[in-house]
């Protein structure tokens, strides 16, 4: 499902004198990031054609950053930018809305047209990763 209730989980990082205890961070990060952020926490790194949406968020795993993904496609139907959501002709700002009531696509018809312009391009890339 497209909603956050189907995607927003917590993830939990552990790691004794490396890893602040209890901080939380509002980063985007995916699954498919731990590939390259493992390779590089094991001195390595991808190469180009392998994990293309993956990317390399070991500051934020480690409580160094909280600069996670500028974006994320949801389910293949949601994307995010940010604190923005656009679900197919829907805008939510999820800082106010995390619940996902108040449809802002009408009145931010700008936000929405670029972010579905946006989601578009990604959903015919061959990679995400830079």
């Amino acid at each position: 499902t497209a909603v956050e209730a189907g995607t927003r989980v917590p993830f939990i990082v552990r790691g004794r004198g490396q890893i602040p205890a209890g901080k939380v961070s509002p980063a985007l990060i995916c699954q498919a990031d731990l590939l390259a952020s493992f390779a590089r926490l094991i001195g390595s790194s991808l190469p180009d054609d392998a994990a293309p949406d993956s990317f390399d968020l070991l500051d934020v795993l480690l409580g160094k950053s909280e600069t996670g993904r500028p974006e994320l496609i949801e389910h293949f139907t949601a994307f995010r930018q940010g604190n923005w959501k656009l679900i197919q002709g829907q805008l939510y700002d999820l800082s106010t809305d995390l619940s996902e009531k108040k449809n802002l696509a009408k009145e931010m018809p700008e936000r929405a047209k670029a972010m579905s312009e946006r989601f578009k391009e990604l959903q015919s890339a061959k990679k995400t990763r830079p």
